[in-house]
């Protein structure tokens, strides 16, 4: 919602440069601030530097096409491919073999994303005149789907050994590095310039004063609150869990408009209010609940395995002791 609203005669590509600009930076000197350096010290170049990459080559995609996406297409577009997330990211995670498939998990994930099509398609126009490809837009927002799924589950292994705040910090950097040459390359070569934004005037780099306080949001809401606490999150839950919570936007886009609407004078920038369609909110609700309840089932079945596992070598532990006891009571009795 923000992003669409910020986008008008704005280049997308400085858009999320400014974003990633800012945010990187701010995040990397806060866990310098609350880490004192050790974390930073441990960071080994050849074993951590790929994963580290990786995790930040996927922000920079993931942001790089949903900004994109919504230049080329619409927010309704943009809202329809939001449930896929969580299918993505479970897919992954799967695949890696760091969660395991069930079927509660997978009903969960396709109730909430009934209802969060629900929300998104209900009352919305089948044309919408500021899409300018609408082919190009799905194939960015498939794109975003796949680079967001593997930013999270590629988040796992170094969270095992960083705290989040190093893991975003750094992450965000190396996609601050790719976005600028990205910004660069389109702004330096007029062909690709026109295509991504026809109303630039054929200059990428200036930017509208109404789309100031949408890339602060971006900044302040969108990258260092959201995604800080997101990487918080998927150091201590499956990565599946923060995925489903994605379906949960369209409910607070909808709060949101809800409020500036109330502030703002028409036409409130086309924004909707509530309507009839929140009541697929209820099925997001549920769908929510059924994958929180099948993490925490899961959860507590692995601590009982792990504890089964360690009562059932206690025994052959304690037998093993008893054969090293016997054994060295003989040797010493020769000695003596």
């Amino acid at each position: 919602m923000f992003g669409k609203m910020g986008l008008s005669g704005t280049n997308p590509i400085v858009f999320a440069l400014i974003r990633e600009a800012t945010a990187g930076p701010l995040l990397l000197m806060l866990a310098y601030a609350l880490e004192r350096k050790k974390s930073f010290e441990s960071i080994s170049m050849r074993q951590d530097m790929l994963p580290f990459f990786i995790s930040g080559l996927c922000l920079y995609g993931s942001n790089l096409t949903y900004i994109l996406g919504l230049k080329f297409s619409n927010s309704t577009t943009a809202s329809v491919w939001q449930p896929a997330q969580p299918l993505f990211i479970t897919c992954m995670a799967i695949y890696f073999k760091l969660e395991k498939p069930t079927i509660l998990k997978f009903m969960g994930i396709a109730v909430a994303a009934a209802g969060c099509l629900f929300v998104s398609l209900w009352n919305s126009e089948s044309k919408d005149d500021d899409a300018k490809n609408e082919l190009l837009g799905n194939v960015l927002f498939f794109l975003q789907g796949l680079c967001c799924a593997g930013f999270w589950v590629g988040q796992k292994p170094l969270l095992k050994k960083f705290p989040p705040i190093t893991v975003i910090g750094v992450s965000d950097i190396i996609a601050c590095v790719l976005m600028t040459c990205t910004a660069l390359l389109i702004n330096n070569t007029s062909v690709l310039l026109d295509f991504i934004c026809e109303d630039c005037g054929s200059f990428g780099w200036v930017v509208n004063k109404s789309s100031w306080w949408a890339i602060a949001y971006w900044i302040f809401g969108g990258s260092i609150l959201a995604y800080l606490l997101q990487t918080w999150g998927n150091k201590s839950i499956d990565a599946s869990v923060i995925g489903i919570y994605t379906v949960v936007q369209p409910i607070v886009a909808v709060i949101a408009s809800t409020f500036i609407i109330a502030l703002s004078s028409a036409p409130h920038w086309d924004l909707r209010g509530l309507s009839e369609a929140d009541i697929g909110a209820v099925a997001i609700v549920i769908g929510l609940s059924i994958v929180l309840y099948d993490n925490r089932r899961s959860q507590t079945a692995n601590k009982e395995d792990s504890c089964s596992e360690t009562a059932n070598m206690l025994p052959s532990l304690s037998q093993d002791l008893v054969e090293d006891h016997s054994l060295l009571l003989p040797a010493q009795a020769s000695t003596h």
